[in-house]
């Protein structure tokens, strides 16, 4: 100590704790243990002229002093910000601090705790060189040996500015660790994770630092570049760095780093314990609450400028390149200023962000443009792992996107949206909100899109050999079948799921495209202006304004998208100028009618649940107007309705017309009224209260078609008024033919199916051997079942007039089964039934029973004259196959009985089947009048008799006349095929009549042989009277009558041989011939 020499061998500070506090307005504590406001003291103090430091110095003594081992044991020290708001802790703190004189060399190593990370230390200064210049080394290290940083060089100008100037080195097996062991960093990504190593030249003073020449590497990445910052009134920060190439992939490969586990402290019970022991060394002091940190609201630094400038030749991404990446971002004045952001990546894609971050309101808000060009998307999209659209390959090629862009942390907006791509371009703008409840609105226009070219998939490529056999071999192998879709088949089901996404957002859309060219037709501004908000769609419009001549509007609201959804107001227009055009487009193939049915108008309205809304409907077109009012069941399947339907048309004629059917009746349609209850699902369809007028017919009921079973089934109900059949037929095939002599029923013959004659225009007129053969084709009605009930007033068919018809049919599996038919007729009754069955060749069985029929009535209504009065009865039960009208003609089968009482012919006469009996009749007459000399007028008969079919011939053997005159009997053959009839008998004179003739009082009986041959409705009939002239029987006036003219003539044809000319007869014509003139 005299010498002047003070050397301390040892300090130990033991468990030292140390707090240290900044207060609120910026003062630390530590100085307030220098004494009250020593820095104003300080201040104060005006400094020692350089006299009296000359005389303290002289009489002040200079010590050499030397400090061996000042050791540092289990210290703690705490650090308390209260502005802001922050507690730091360092604890474990043991040091070892030596000194070989007070200007140098020092030495200091030790270890401590810091965030719970262990670090290491090292520092060494040298000799103070002049008072201005020390070297320096200084490391600090993350124990154990995961990391440390360092640096070395010579810090000059202590006496003025201090500078340091040297080196830097830092390097980690992972540079995670030395974040997390410098840092609070909680989970850090896992590129972080890798060996780290960083050099490079400092220069670092009062007024900034300059890092040149650095060289940063991670894992197998190197940077390179500058850091320069400068410190003044307003600090500025330039980083320039640059790297040849990252892999993205390896990095973002790498597993997430935790924070691992701090470091178990023992400070904490010891700092407890020492402060009760030894509280008079520590400068702790009274605990106090940690002011609260700001609001949070954003900001950026205004003292602050910082340059940053990064390149990267090339990033590896998904497996891709992206070339040139680049980022050149400045913040001055509280305001970040993006000069340019953007990269070259795969598909030829340009990207590039410019722009403005700056805080407004508190919040960050980004200002600026984007531009986007891509050269080949398809491969863009397969670079990110991305399918593109179904569209042929040279679609969506090149694309461009341009726009402004407006974003906060709670909006995105963008404006002047210029999108283009192949030939489209589209513009507008769009926002999205970032809120809790996403919504977005958009705003876009696209002038043109081709969907045509879109559409049309590629060809398939030509297989070699090899693969054709491999596709061939595999295409047996049995295949899983599809998942079915959810909701089944039905479109609506699969909508309705759909619609449950547009619960969890908001949106506000308008969308308008003005040329859309789709099956080669331009389709014209389509419109979608809506909004989505809680769960309801309001649709102010979705329209079509010219699309193959037509158009169509919608607007409405969907409401209740979370659950059922309810329509509220839906309305649905619609034109349809050309049908035909429209369904091209919709890809159907028109029928010829298309082209006359008009304009088509639809006016729609629908209301509540979307599974069974109500409806009201109005289709106008082809001159009429189709109206429905109910309700549409739309779940579980497509199909349902149930509600009134109304049609009315003001010409019924031309409305059939118009649909393809050539049907002119001889009356008038005139308006059509057609209403009914209808309820329709996927059993069927129902029609009850079914009302229809026309003109000519008047009908009601009820009908249904069920469609659940193995075939459709139709059910009807219906009762009609007065049916004037004639009325109904069409002009230019009458159901009656006129050949000029008689009037002949004609025939209605079903056409073929591939027939394209309308069936209105096929009519068939019955001639002699001449039945139709054209093949009937009823195999449709193997395709439904049918169970039909039909009653009418009145049905008049020419002048046939059938009262109270009842008809009761059904079809089940291919036969028709007529089990009633039913009504008046000439003044009687008939009763029918029959049975078709449809095979291979048609298989029928009818049953006919005519009774009281009126047979003036029925000779009035066939040939138009009264010829006769009586009564007819007729019986049949036939049964016949064939696949024509002439086949089942000819291979008729079965039986029958006939029945004329009290027939009174007043003419003979010809065009009925009941030719034959009226000429027998009037040959009788004529016989009594000439041997009467007219004293006598006509009798009546009774013909009675049964007869069997056989292959289309009738033959009876019984066949009977009862009159006044006598009896007769006959026998013989009406072939109906060939239209034929061959019937001889006799009849045998009553002794009444005889006496009358020869006016004796007892009578002597004969005979009157008779003979019907030709056609059955124009047969020739004769009386053989020879043997009354042979018998010398006097003929009263036979004389006179003979020469009467054309009565003479007459007489003879039918009585041979009266007048006793004794001229033989001549042979009956062939059947199918006309009878010869008769003898001159």
């Amino acid at each position: 100590l005299l010498s002047g020499q003070v050397q301390v061998q040892t300090i130990r500070l033991v468990e030292p704790i140390i707090e240290i506090e900044k207060f609120s307005d910026g003062r630390w504590n530590v100085l307030g243990l220098l004494g009250d406001n020593v820095e104003e003291k300080a201040a104060a103090s005006p400094e020692p002229s350089s006299r009296e430091t000359a005389v303290a110095d002289k009489g002040t003594r200079s010590y050499d002093v030397r400090l061996d081992n000042f050791v540092i044991v289990d210290g703690t020290v705490i650090i308390r910000d209260g502005l802001a708001g922050t507690v730091e802790k360092i604890d474990n703190i043991n040091a070892k601090v030596a000194a070989a004189s007070l200007n140098g060399p020092f030495d200091s190593s030790g270890s401590l705790v810091a965030r719970g990370f262990p670090l290491t230390y090292d520092i060494s200064l040298g000799n103070i060189i002049e008072g201005r210049t020390v070297p320096i080394t200084f490391s600090v290290g993350l124990a154990p040996e995961k990391g440390r940083l360092s640096a070395s060089g010579v810090l000059t100008g202590l006496d003025e500015n201090p500078t340091f100037k040297g080196t830097i080195a830092g390097e980690s097996t992972r540079l995670s660790d030395l974040i997390h062991g410098f840092s609070g960093a909680g989970e850090l990504p896992g590129l972080l994770g890798q060996n780290f190593a960083v050099q490079g030249e400092i220069a670092a003073s009062a007024a900034g630092v300059d890092l040149s020449d650095l060289n940063i590497n991670l894992g197998m990445a190197s940077f390179a570049g500058s850091v320069r910052a400068e410190i003044g009134e307003k600090t500025s920060l330039a980083v320039d760095m640059a790297t040849a190439s990252i892999n993205l992939d390896d990095w973002l490969a790498l597993a997430a780093i935790p924070r691992p586990p701090s470091v178990n402290s023992t400070a904490q019970k010891k700092t407890e314990k020492t402060r009760s022991s030894n509280s008079t060394v520590s400068l702790s002091l009274p605990e106090k609450p940690i002011a609260e940190g700001g609001s949070g609201d954003f900001s950026l630094p205004t003292g602050i400028d910082v340059t940053l400038a990064i390149n990267a030749e090339s990033l590896t991404f998904r497996g891709g390149l992206m070339r040139q990446a680049r980022a050149s971002i400045d913040l001055a004045n509280g305001e970040i200023t993006i000069s340019q952001l953007g990269a070259q990546f795969p598909g030829g894609a340009d990207v590039a962000v410019f722009g403005f971050l700056s805080p407004v309101g508190g919040k960050p808000q980004f200002e600026g443009q984007i531009e986007v060009s891509i050269s080949d998307l398809r491969s863009t999209l397969d670079w990110l792992g991305l399918s593109p659209p179904p569209v042929p390959s040279d679609r969506l090629r090149k694309v461009t996107l341009a726009g402004n862009l407006k974003a906060t942390p709670q909006q995105l907006l963008a404006r002047d949206i210029v999108l283009r791509f192949d030939s489209s371009r589209l513009t507008g703008a769009a926002t999205v909100n970032l809120t809790r409840r996403p919504s977005f609105g958009v705003n876009l226009v696209l002038d043109r899109i081709n969907l045509d070219a879109y559409l049309v998939a590629d060809k398939p490529a030509r297989k070699s050999p090899a693969e054709a056999a491999k596709s061939a071999t595999t295409s047996g192998a049995k295949s899983t079948p599809p998942a079915a879709p959810v909701g089944g088949d039905n479109p609506i089901a699969q909508s309705l799921a759909g619609l449950k996404a547009l619960q969890g957002f908001d949106a506000n859309i308008k969308a308008r495209i003005k040329t859309l060219v789709y099956g080669g037709t331009s389709i014209k501004d389509v419109v979608f202006d809506g909004s989505l908000s809680d769960a309801t769609l309001d649709i102010k419009a979705l329209s079509v304004a010219k699309m193959a001549g037509s158009s169509v509007s919608l607007d409405g609201v969907l409401a209740n998208l979370s659950g059922i959804p309810s329509l509220k107001n839906i309305r649905i227009k619609g034109r349809v100028g050309d049908l035909g055009r429209l369904m091209r487009l919709a890809g159907s193939e028109p029928p010829p009618l298309a082209k006359s049915i008009g304009t088509l108008t639809l006016k729609t309205t629908l209301n509540g649940s979307v599974v069974k809304p109500k409806i009201k409907l109005e289709l106008g077109g082809a001159g009429g107007v189709l109206s429905a009012d109910g309700q549409l069941l739309l779940m579980p399947v497509i199909g349902g309705f149930d509600g009134k339907l109304d049609l009315r048309h003001k010409n019924l004629g031309a409305l059939l017309r118009t649909l393809g059917v050539d049907y002119r009746p001889a009356r008038k349609l005139g308006r059509l009224k057609l209403a009914a209850n209808v309820k329709a699902n996927i059993s069927g369809l129902a029609l009850n209260d079914l009302r229809l007028n026309t003109s000519p017919l008047s009908l009601q009921g009820s009908a249904a078609i069920a469609i659940d079973g193995a075939r459709p089934k139709i059910t009807a109900n219906l009762t009609t008024r007065e049916i004037n059949v004639d009325n109904l037929l069409p002009v230019s095939g009458s159901a009656r033919l006129n050949d000029g002599t008689r009037a002949l029923p004609a025939a209605f013959v079903v056409p073929r199916a591939q027939n394209p004659a309308s069936p209105f225009r096929h009519t068939v007129a019955l001639r002699p051997g001449k039945w139709p053969t054209d093949i009937i084709d009823l195999s449709a009605l193997k395709r439904f079942d049918a169970d039909l009930k039909i009653k009418s007033n009145t049905v008049i068919f020419g002048k046939y007039r059938v009262e109270n018809a009842d008809i009761v049919a059904t079809v089940n599996n291919g036969t028709l089964t007529v089990s009633r038919l039913n009504g008046g007729l000439f003044g009687g009754v008939f009763d029918g039934r029959a049975t078709v069955n449809v095979a291979r060749t048609l298989r029928v069985k009818s049953g006919i029973v005519l009774k009281n029929i009126n047979v003036a009535k029925a000779l009035l209504a066939v040939t138009g004259e009264q010829m006769a009065t009586g009564s007819g009865e007729l019986n049949l039960d036939m049964n016949t196959t064939g696949n024509s009208v002439a086949a089942l003609i000819a291979g008729l089968n079965g039986q029958g009985a006939l029945a004329l009482r009290k027939l009174d012919v007043k003419t003979g006469g010809q065009g009925t089947a009941m030719s034959a009996a009226l000429g027998l009749v009037a040959g009788l007459n004529n016989l009594g009048g000439s041997l009467l000399g007219n004293k006598r007028g006509g009798v009546a008969a009774d013909i009675t008799g049964t007869f069997a079919v056989s292959r289309g011939v009738a033959r009876t053997n019984d066949l009977k006349l009862v009159s006044s005159m006598g009896n007769g009997r006959a026998s013989g053959t009406v072939d109906l095929a060939r239209w034929l009839i061959d019937v001889g008998g006799q009849v045998d004179l009553s002794q009444n009549f005889l006496g009358q003739i020869l006016n004796q009082g007892a009578p002597t009986a004969s005979t009157v042989p008779f003979s019907i041959r030709g056609r059955l409705d124009a047969p020739t009939v004769k009386l053989d009277t020879s043997s009354l002239i042979t018998g010398a029987l006097p003929l009263l006036g036979v004389d006179k009558l003979l020469r009467k003219k054309g009565l003479g003539s007459l007489l003879q044809n039918i009585l041979p041989g009266l007048g006793g000319t004794g001229q033989s007869r001549q042979p009956p014509p062939p059947g199918d011939q006309p009878p010869p003139p008769p003898p001159a």
